[in-house]
């Protein structure tokens, strides 16, 4: 059985639902089919801001990837969660909205509650009207401006609003978050119009593909047929899997798994990823949040404080002069931060058995930005029920190791604790490039400058895998801004708005 529609979307995360809420709103109303992998995820108990560092643990909502072996840390095998619901990634992520040189896109509605030294954002910069929410927790722990205090006394300048352009400094994050309740991508989808299907539970296996032209998706034993395009927006791991089993990506991969190769293509290369008491109270907090969504859950664990910062050992570094030059003007331009420290991260929440008496404590996590490293995402099985594999190569450059070192001396400036970078490493999920979008000369590009995947009719990509670079902030709104981007295209091409 085959049913069709004008534009068929698979992927519900920040960029397929704003493609999708774009291209069903649009003046031609086209029929725009929605698929997400998961289910509807409209439990309010999983979006307690408070509660935005356990979200990921919901094995339901998430495809629990780990990736390969990491031979520079010691063979760990390191989380890589992506979103398995409604809303995708933005449903089980920690809510931290920033923008590097982008439109701002989400609302802003709060106000600074308390201190402006760490938190004085230019309103005229932030969007007023949407339904995405963001801001402050409507009341912040007190123990966390004494914390960025320190920071400032250990040499490092403040940054009253992160947003606008430049990220360099200590501040308050401000976070997809209102009044004690995420702001996830699916609340772009709940004043959808009619001619805008969403079908959950469908897990995307494969495209139909006629000759050149991709005509549909087959999802979870049904076929789903598309009259203009199929926009793959299932996120940097997801898609790749996707056009893997389509018969798109390397000989070599596809070969050796029995793929029938229909186009050759870099599809998983260039790989980017960044590295990363009493149940009685707090039954009585939830008590209060599901009433009026305040409480101690609308307070404790709902703000970070986040900073962006550049140091000269880094750029006067051997490890530096050896990057390409283009890369070290990247560097060394004022608005470039080279790492990111967050303050104030609740910790236990992610870390088994962590010791209750061991509850008080400050939390700070460092990440290393504009990592050099390169990864892949390979075949695992011609099955495309089985995931793929997942190799960033973490620490795999000279410079990335000696960014790590750097920032983390930097950071003994504010703790006095030693660390061992090789066992603390993580992930940040901030993955890119497994689907790049470069020119038609690019050797390593999968899309075109107007998403389309090239060489192919009818397909294209609206998600992080086809971002060239790692941006140096936390990915959340570069995904809105993706699908936005792209919903622009395609209406333009298609004259919806005609």
């Amino acid at each position: 059985m085959s049913i069709q529609y004008d534009f068929i979307i698979a992927g519900s995360g920040p960029s397929g639902s704003a493609l999708a809420a774009e291209l069903s709103q649009s003046a031609q109303r086209p029929q725009v089919l929605l698929l997400e992998a998961g289910s509807r995820n409209d439990d309010p108990n999983l979006r307690i801001d408070g509660k935005r560092w356990m979200t990921f643990q919901q094995e339901q909502r998430n495809w629990g990837y780990m990736t390969e072996p990491q031979e520079n840390c010691i063979d760990r095998q390191i989380d890589y969660a992506r979103g398995r619901c409604l809303g995708g990634s933005s449903a089980i992520n920690f809510v931290d909205n920033m923008h590097r040189r982008f439109k701002n896109l989400e609302t802003f509605h709060n106000k600074c509650p308390q201190d402006v030294k760490y938190a004085r954002p230019v309103i005229s910069n932030h969007g007023s009207h949407g339904p995405l929410h963001v801001g402050y927790a409507l009341e912040w722990e007190r123990d966390l401006v004494p914390l960025l205090d320190v920071f400032e006394q250990a040499g490092f300048p403040s940054n009253p609003d992160h947003n606008p352009g430049d990220p360099l400094g200590i501040s308050i994050a401000i976070s997809t978050a209102h009044r004690g309740l995420r702001s996830t991508a699916a609340d772009l989808l709940t004043s959808a119009p009619d001619n805008l299907t969403i079908v959950l539970d469908a897990v995307v296996d494969r495209l139909l593909i006629e000759g050149t032209n991709v005509v549909g998706v087959e999802a979870s034993g049904t076929q789903y047929r598309a009259t203009k395009e199929v926009i793959l927006a299932a996120g940097s791991l997801n898609t790749p899997h996707i056009l893997k089993h389509s018969g798109i990506g390397t000989v070599e991969q596809l070969s050796k798994y029995g793929i029938p190769l229909l186009k050759v293509c870099p599809v998983g290369s260039n790989d980017r990823a960044v590295f990363y008491g009493s149940k009685e109270a707090m039954n009585l907090a939830l008590d209060q949040w599901n009433i009026n969504r305040t409480g101690n859950w609308s307070k404790f664990s709902c703000t970070l404080g986040i900073g962006f910062f550049k140091t000269e050992r880094i750029t006067g570094s051997a490890e530096f002069q050896a990057l390409p030059l283009e890369i070290q003007q990247y560097f060394q331009e004022d608005a470039t931060p080279h790492y990111e420290f967050i303050a104030h991260f609740p910790a236990h929440w992610s870390v088994p058995n962590f010791p209750d008496e061991h509850l008080c404590y400050a939390a700070l996590n460092c990440f290393l930005l504009n990592g050099q490293n390169s990864g892949e995402v390979t075949l695992r099985s011609s099955d495309p029920q089985v995931p793929l594999r997942f190799n960033p190569r973490f620490l795999s450059h000279d410079f990335d190791r000696w960014v790590a070192i750097e920032e983390l001396r930097d950071l003994r400036k504010v703790t006095k604790h030693p660390e061992f970078a090789k066992d603390t490493i993580g992930s940040t999920w901030h993955m890119t490039r497994t689907a790049k979008m470069g020119s038609h000369t690019d050797p390593d590009a999968v899309v075109d400058l107007d998403f389309r995947v090239i060489s192919l009719n009818g397909l294209r990509i609206a998600d992080m895998s086809v971002v060239p670079i790692l941006p140096n902030a936390h990915t959340q709104s570069v995904a809105y801004v993706t699908g936005m981007t792209c919903a622009e295209k395609t209406i333009k091409e298609y004259g919806l708005d005609q």
